[in-house]
């Protein structure tokens, strides 16, 4: 799948984590659990809709005439391309929930989020991620 190049706040989520880091942004641990528990449902919604949508790429029965195999080319590139959004707004939010985690002290989950995230990357896509 080729990378795509969209601004989802990557620049903003890695200052804010930067601050929780150095210990300029700081929230409750209870708030932080209920802002991870909505990321969670954000983030369930929009990998059921990433693989609804991966299951309907390669859709055939367009026909065999020249128009309709650019037809099904022009719905399997722009669904591609809709794959590649939402598996970035999906690594985004994961990478919230770190910052969010860090702000509120919770260090080893903060740690394993970003496991999942490098892994969401590296498997949905098409790269090893990049740490932030």
């Amino acid at each position: 799948m080729a990378k795509t190049a969209f601004d989802y706040g990557q620049a903003d989520i890695a200052a804010f984590k930067q601050g929780a880091q150095n210990g300029s942004i700081k929230f409750d641990p209870q708030a932080v659990t209920d802002v991870v528990r909505v990321y969670d449902t954000l983030i369930k919604g929009l990998t059921d809709e990433l693989n609804r949508i991966k299951r309907v790429t390669n859709q055939t029965g367009f026909g065999g005439f020249p128009s309709t195999q650019q037809l099904a080319a022009g719905f399997a590139g722009k669904a591609e391309q809709f794959v590649a959004v939402l598996g970035l707004f999906i690594e985004g939010a994961i990478r919230l929930q770190e910052a969010y985690l860090i702000a509120g002290n919770r260090i080893q989950e903060a740690d394993a989020k970003n496991t999942q995230a490098l892994q969401f990357a590296a498997q949905n896509l098409g790269t090893e991620g990049a740490k932030q």
